[in-house]
């Protein structure tokens, strides 16, 4: 008889601010009823969402819980001395919560210290044994002693794992120390430790960030929170783990750079966050006017090894940093992860590798942020096949390809010399929108010029969306 109980993860591949996003979450949903679910791994827009899993009915039976904020910018305020909160409840919200839950662990990442307490406070968890709360931030003490109160057996009586960090301005620091609450001795548990930690955060919209110093009070060991980590900056870290970041869990890692000042740095740090069971691994490298990276560009073939990664994304956004650089990182890179499926990769590093990459299935190319009205006088398809010979799956993003008869020619290219190709997208993410008579003319040229040649239309399928995604399904 099949087992009634249910486990669901319904997670993003990163947490990144989208300006304007039309999702509205878990709001959307007028009623949330999974009746079986005992774990849930999910990812949410904005912490205020949490209340809605803790209503009467919603998880009766949840036992593991796994929250992410993929909005990090809503638990940072730019104001200091400015407590962060998001959550606000109404009496009618008090009434629809659930009296008691049967949660023995539960891990939240990324929400105010503010919403922390106002949640754990007002949830009765007589069973929780495993408590993980990670990068909770705040621009004041004001909630420590809440937090305190929460924490301790009267409020979570079975309580036997905790594990936090708590982010606070660097300013803060000071007066962490000299109040009560620095002593391990006036808090229910022991081992408070802390680190200074850049964090990049967005200001104004998805475009613009700012890089800002927290001071993270945590509980050690270290390695604990590192392990539930989701994006990493620079290579501060390192110092804090006598060992590689390692868990039983496959997971997702971002890591964010603008500064390399050492050769053995790169490998140093990946060796670090990387060596163990990460599925995806997410390299940015950042300009800043104030420190430009110094990234060797002969890198050599190490001892480096990234057999766990099934995906890979290079985003460079350092346009100081040389191509020959850029190429020798993405080629280290891809030459110690053998077992990569999926790459991330501007098409002009890529198309510089010196090497085949047999193992790549799904080739995502990064291109400039300009217009393309002869793709094929850009991508390279013969070059294409010659790097990565097996792709099913072939995307495009960042710049417009153009819908006209050279677009055509390259699609129709491309389903020829890729055999195996089952899903073709062009101009993923981009808010470039076409005229609408333009877009019909291009489908019914594309459609002539394909069916019954490379394809039969009545076995694949096309769209052309508003803003100009064009998806093919062999």
């Amino acid at each position: 008889m099949p087992n009634p109980n249910k486990i669901f993860l319904v997670e993003a591949d990163s947490h990144e601010f989208r300006f304007e996003s039309p999702v509205k979450g878990l709001h959307e949903m007028r009623s949330l009823r999974w009746p079986n679910t005992v774990q849930l791994t999910l990812s949410i827009q904005q912490s205020s969402e949490i209340m809605l899993l803790f209503r009467r009915n919603a998880l009766p039976a949840i036992e593991h819980l796994n929250i992410t904020n993929e909005e990090i910018r809503t638990c940072s305020s730019l104001q200091q001395h400015t407590s962060v909160s998001n959550i606000r409840l109404l009496d009618k919200d008090l009434f629809l919560m659930l009296d008691d839950c049967r949660l023995r662990s539960l891990l939240i990442r990324y929400i105010s210290l503010g919403d922390v307490v106002t949640i754990i406070g007002l949830l009765k968890m007589p069973l929780l044994e495993k408590l993980t709360l990670i990068d909770m931030h705040d621009n004041t003490l004001d909630h420590l002693s809440k937090f305190q109160e929460i924490c301790c057996s009267t409020h979570l009586p079975a309580l036997k794992a905790l594990h936090f960090s708590l982010c606070f301005p660097e300013t803060l620091e000071h007066a962490w120390r000299n109040s009560s609450v620095g002593y391990s001795g006036e808090w229910p548990f022991d081992n408070l430790n802390y680190y200074i930690e850049d964090i990049l955060i967005f200001t104004d919209g998805a475009l613009h960030r700012i890089k800002k110093t927290f001071f993270v009070v945590y509980r050690s060991p270290v390695s604990v929170i590192l392990q539930h980590k989701r994006t990493l900056h620079n290579n501060g870290f390192p110092l804090h783990v006598p060992t590689p970041i390692n868990t039983v869990q496959r997971r997702y890692m971002e890591w964010t750079c603008d500064e390399v000042n050492k050769n053995d740095q790169l490998d140093n740090t990946l060796r670090m966050i990387a060596s163990g069971p990460v599925d995806r691994l997410k390299l940015t490298y950042l300009y800043q006017q104030t420190n430009m990276p110094t990234i060797p560009s002969d890198i050599a073939d190490g001892n480096l090894s990234l057999n766990y990664l099934h995906s890979l994304n290079f985003n460079f956004e350092s346009m100081p940093i040389q191509s020959s650089q850029r190429v020798a990182i993405v080629q280290h890179l891809l030459n110690a992860s053998p077992n990569v499926s999926h790459l991330a990769v501007a098409w002009e590093d890529f198309r510089n590798m010196s090497h085949t990459y047999s193992n790549l299935r799904h080739i995502h190319l990064l291109l400039d942020h300009v217009l393309y009205p002869q793709p094929k006088e850009y991508i390279d398809i013969y070059r294409l096949t010659q790097l990565t010979p097996n792709i099913r799956r072939f995307e495009t993003s960042g710049g417009n390809i153009m819908f006209n008869e050279n677009t055509i020619e390259f699609v129709l290219n491309l389903i020829r010399r890729f055999r195996q190709l089952v899903t073709l997208t062009l101009n993923k993410g981009t808010y470039y929108q076409s005229k609408e008579k333009q877009k019909i003319m291009f489908l019914e040229s594309l459609i002539a010029a394909g069916n019954g040649k490379l394809f039969d239309i009545n076995n694949i399928q096309i769209k052309l969306y508003s803003c100009n995604v064009l998806h093919i399904w062999l």
